[in-house]
């Protein structure tokens, strides 16, 4: 591998032994530019969302239950996203234009953004399947719920899903120094990620039953009527972070595909394109979280609204009292509505 800067070297084109499925076209200058755009905006978005997620629910006492476990650590994944892994996609492409420093340089650097980029989708992965087991125990098992989803369970098999992230980008980047095919890794990866497919899809189809079921059901109770309505919601929004995941993750897997099938994609870089996509994500996850829930929003608004004047603490529970209240008889009165268009649909049938 030459060690002479770009700029003293006549090649056109530029790849990397340990990744032939990407080439970077020198003469297409406005691709790398536009990927570093690309690359600062999502960085930017993706670290001030997370941290304001992270914020949230440590400023929160409502948001600091064990299920918010997972919502963390999925949220540090998505902040390395945009703290570490858009730097360095950054940092690659602007030593690419400068042309100043060797190409086995930019070959390690590459390594270090596809390690980096690898091991933080996984985590991502791993964590959606997680918030699928949680909500499954959740629906279908909601009398066990508070044994089974621990703080020190969920906090175990955050630490697993990182681990297991980590070792599979170790193995692929060991197996990648030594030479050594990397086809039955490849294998073996492929394997346990469609078992974890098959196992997120039997957690979801379990959830949509059991809320089918729940909506069948009369309950006599507000209470448990109010709870429902929540879990369902909660649901609903797990559901979504996995949609928006699995469509971040498809176009990585057809770029892979079609790299290997054609010279033509490697040199437009359409691997490294569908890698920008996939970061994405780590904006969309937060954003979800601000749209779904209303205490995220409200918590976020506090911590980025200019402080109060301190008020008296007997006027500050007083606002408070008046505002649970009125609240609560809103959704007493609505669901008082519910019960009775429930009750006579049951006396006209």
């Amino acid at each position: 591998m030459s060690e002479d800067p770009l700029v003293n070297s006549s090649r056109s084109k530029l790849f990397c032994p340990g990744a032939p499925l990407i080439i970077w076209d020198l003469e297409r200058k406005a691709f790398l530019q536009l990927g570093i755009a690309l690359s600062a905006v999502i960085g930017l978005f993706a670290v001030l969302l997370n941290i304001l997620v992270i914020l949230a629910i440590k400023k929160t006492r409502e948001l600091q239950t064990n299920s918010v476990i997972l919502v963390t650590s999925l949220a540090v994944v998505d902040l390395i996203v945009g703290a570490v892994s858009a730097p360095f996609n950054i940092t690659l492409d602007a030593l690419i234009l400068r042309g100043t420093i060797s190409v086995g340089m930019i070959c390690v650097i590459a390594k270090l953004t596809k390690f980096v980029s690898s091991t933080t989708y996984r985590a991502s992965y791993y964590h959606v399947i997680l918030f699928s087991w949680e909500r499954y125990v959740a629906i279908v098992k909601p009398m066990k719920y508070k044994a089974i989803v621990t703080e020190k369970r969920l906090t175990i098999l955050a630490v697993i899903a990182w681990m297991t992230a980590l070792t599979t980008s170790v193995l692929f980047l060991a197996l990648e120094a030594t030479a050594v095919s990397r086809m039955v890794l490849r294998v073996i990866f492929a394997i346990v990620q469609l078992l974890a497919f098959t196992l997120m899809v039997y957690f979801y189809s379990m959830v949509y039953i059991g809320i089918r079921k729940r909506n069948r059901s009369q309950f006599s109770h507000v209470n448990a009527l109010i709870k429902a309505r929540m879990e369902r919601k909660t649901a609903l929004t797990v559901f979504l972070l996995t949609i928006a995941i699995l469509i971040a993750i498809v176009p990585l897997g057809v770029a892979h595909v079609l790299t290997q099938r054609s010279s033509f994609f490697r040199e437009i870089s359409v691997l490294r394109w569908a890698e920008t996509f996939l970061r994405l994500n780590s904006i969309v996850n937060p954003a979800l979280y601000f749209y779904r829930n209303r205490k995220y929003r409200e918590a976020a608004l506090r911590l980025l609204s200019k402080p109060r004047e301190i008020q008296p603490a007997v006027h500050v529970g007083l606002r408070k009292r008046r505002q649970r209240y009125s609240s609560a008889f809103v959704n007493v009165k609505e669901l008082v509505y519910i019960e009775r268009g429930q009750r006579l649909t049951r006396s006209q049938s």
